[in-house]
C-alpha cells in the first residue's frame, strides 16, 4: 500500500511541475460575439458591476459560465460576474470594473471574477486565480474598497493600492506591492506587506529580501573557485563570456557544445550536480526547485511546496543552501550545457529538475542527468506513453517554448528505487540526433610487430600458402589486363579438330 501511495504522489508532483507546459498548450479559439453582459441593476441596490475589457495583447479567451463555449476576448467586451478569463503564453488582458478598479490577467493565467459589486459607498471585488499572475489596482478616493485575490495557496486583501500576485507551480506564491498596505495570508500565516515590499513562499518582506540578497556575479572576486573554473573551462572551449545587467548573471554564447559523459565526469564542480545538455542552436534554461526534508515524509504528505527555486538570472542563480548556477548559456551552433550544483553540503530534499526551451520556433533535444559524488542518480519522470519511469539519464525533445520536468530524491531512497525497474540511460554519448559519430579508424600495427612480420615466421607462412606443383596462378586484374598480349596465330598449337580437317 505504501508503494502505491508513493507512486501516486510522484505522479502528482510531476504533474505539478508540468503545470506551466500544460497551460501553454491551450488552443486558440475563433473570434465570436462577445458574451452578453449581465442585466444592469441599480448599483445602490447591490447589483453586479460589469467587467469591461480595455486592452488585449495576443489571443485570449473567456466564457460567462463553465457550461458555455469559450470565445475570443476583444476590446470592449463586457463580462458579467462569474466570468472566466484565460490567457496563453503570448497574451495579456486588461479589464476595468468601474468605478476605480482595474486588473490585468498576465500570460499563462486563469482568473474568475467572483465578485464585482458596489453597495452604497462600498465596492467589493474578489478574483479567483487558479494559476498565473494577476495585477490589481484599486483607487481608494471616494469609495471604501474591499478587494481580494484568492489563489490555491494564498489570499491578498487590499483597501486601496496596486499589487501583483503570482502563483504557479512549482514556484511558491509571491506577492509584490507598489503602493499602500496589503494583508497577505499564506499557509495559515497572516502577513502585512507595505509599499514596495515583496513576500515569497509565506515569508515576510524582510525575510524575503534577506534571502534574495546576492553579490554581483560580474565581479570576479565574487565567484567561487568552482564557478571560476567552470566558466574558464567553457571559455577555453570557444565560448564568449559577457555579463547581462538586466538579468544580472554571466552569459555564454557559442563554444564547442555539450561535453561527453567522460569529460563531464572529470569537470563536475560540486558534490551534487544537475546538468542539461543540448546539441542545437537554441536557448535552454535549467530550473531546479528544492523542497527540503525527508523525501519519504514529503512524498507521503502529498504536498510539494518548494522553498527554493534556482534559475539562471534575476537573483535566482544562488540559494542560501549553497546551490548555484554559475552562468546562463544562450546556445550556439554546436549546442551547449547548463549546470546547477552544490559544492559541498546540500539539503536532504525532494528536487524538481526542469528545462525550459526559450525558442519560439525551434525544438531542443535535451539530456537530463543528476550526479551525486560523481555517480549518476535516479530521476522519476514520464515516458512518451505517459507512464512513470525511473532512469539515470532522460532525453526529451522540447517543443518551442516547451518544458520537461523530473523528480530527484537526494539522497536516493531504497524504497523508491524498488518501486520501478530502472529504465535504460537515454543520455549515453552518441545518442543525440546529429551528434558526431566517430567511426573506428583502422589500427596500424606497432613498428616492432611490422618488423617481426618480415622474419622467419613470415617466410614459413608464405611457403605454406604457395601452391604446390608447377601451377602458376593466373593474374587477371584490371591493372594488368591491358598488358596481357595474345600469342600470334601461327605460334599457336593447332587443336585436334583442326588436324582432323587438314587430313
Amino acid at each position: 500500500m505504501t508503494s502505491f501511495i508513493a507512486r501516486f504522489v510522484l505522479v502528482g508532483f510531476l504533474a505539478c511541475l508540468a503545470g506551466v507546459a500544460r497551460a501553454a498548450q491551450q488552443p486558440d479559439v475563433p473570434a465570436a460575439t462577445a458574451p452578453a453582459a449581465a442585466p444592469a441593476e441599480d448599483a445602490d441596490a447591490g447589483g453586479a458591476d460589469t467587467v469591461v475589457v480595455t486592452a488585449v495583447e495576443g489571443n485570449a479567451r473567456a466564457r460567462t459560465t463553465p457550461e458555455v463555449a469559450w470565445q475570443r476576448v476583444t476590446v470592449g467586451m463586457r463580462l458579467p460576474r462569474g466570468a472566466e478569463i484565460q490567457t496563453n503564453a503570448r497574451s495579456r488582458v486588461v479589464c476595468q470594473i468601474p468605478p476605480g478598479r482595474e486588473f490585468v490577467v498576465d500570460r499563462l493565467s486563469t482568473v474568475t471574477v467572483l465578485e464585482a459589486d458596489r453597495r452604497g459607498n462600498k465596492a467589493t471585488t474578489e478574483l479567483l486565480m487558479e494559476y498565473g499572475r494577476t495585477d490589481l489596482r484599486v483607487q481608494a478616493a471616494g469609495l471604501e474598497h474591499d478587494a481580494r485575490i484568492r489563489t490555491p495557496g494564498a489570499t491578498a486583501s487590499v483597501r486601496g493600492t496596486e499589487l501583483s500576485v503570482y502563483d504557479q507551480p512549482p514556484f511558491a506564491p509571491e506577492l509584490r506591492t507598489y503602493t499602500g498596505l496589503v494583508n497577505f495570508r499564506h499557509a495559515k500565516r497572516q502577513l502585512s506587506v507595505g509599499k514596495g515590499g515583496r513576500s515569497s513562499g509565506g515569508r515576510g518582506a524582510a525575510e524575503t529580501a534577506l534571502l534574495e540578497s546576492v553579490v554581483d556575479p560580474g565581479v570576479a572576486n565574487a565567484r567561487t573557485n568552482a564557478e571560476s573554473a567552470l566558466i574558464s573551462q567553457e571559455v577555453s572551449r570557444g565560448a564568449v563570456l559577457t555579463y547581462d545587467p538586466d538579468i544580472r548573471i554571466n552569459e555564454l554564447r557559442g563554444g564547442a557544445g555539450p561535453q561527453t559523459d567522460a569529460a563531464l565526469l572529470n569537470s563536475l564542480p560540486g558534490r551534487l550536480n544537475f546538468v542539461v545538455r543540448w546539441d542545437n542552436d537554441v536557448d535552454v534554461d535549467i530550473v531546479v526547485t528544492v523542497q527540503p526534508g525527508d523525501p519519504l515524509a514529503i512524498i507521503q504528505s502529498g504536498v510539494f511546496n518548494p522553498q527554493t527555486v534556482l534559475y539562471p538570472g534575476f537573483g535566482l542563480e544562488t540559494a542560501g543552501s549553497g546551490g548555484r548556477i554559475p552562468y546562463n548559456h544562450r546556445g550556439g551552433p554546436r549546442g551547449a550545457q547548463e549546470i546547477c550544483f552544490w559544492p559541498d553540503q546540500f539539503p536532504t530534499a525532494v528536487y524538481g529538475f526542469s528545462a525550459l526551451n526559450n525558442s519560439t520556433s525551434t525544438s531542443a533535444d535535451v539530456r537530463f542527468n543528476a550526479f551525486l559524488d560523481g555517480e549518476k542518480i535516479s530521476m522519476y519522470t514520464f515516458d512518451s506513453a505517459g507512464d512513470l519511469i525511473r532512469s539515470k539519464g532522460v532525453r526529451r525533445t522540447l517543443a518551442p517554448e516547451g518544458t520537461h520536468s523530473n523528480i530527484v530524491l537526494v539522497p536516493p531512497d531504497a524504497i523508491f528505487e524498488g518501486l520501478l525497474p530502472e529504465s535504460p540511460d537515454e543520455t549515453l554519448d552518441g545518442t543525440l540526433p546529429g551528434s558526431a559519430q566517430v567511426a573506428a579508424a583502422p589500427v596500424s600495427a606497432p613498428a616492432k610487430v611490422r618488423n617481426a612480420s618480415k622474419g622467419k615466421g613470415a617466410t614459413s607462412a608464405a611457403k605454406a600458402s604457395k601452391p604446390k606443383g608447377n601451377v602458376r596462378p593466373q593474374k587477371f586484374t584490371r591493372e594488368n589486363r591491358a598488358n596481357v598480349k595474345p600469342k600470334p596465330a601461327e605460334s599457336r598449337r593447332p587443336s585436334k579438330q583442326v588436324l582432323a580437317r587438314g587430313r
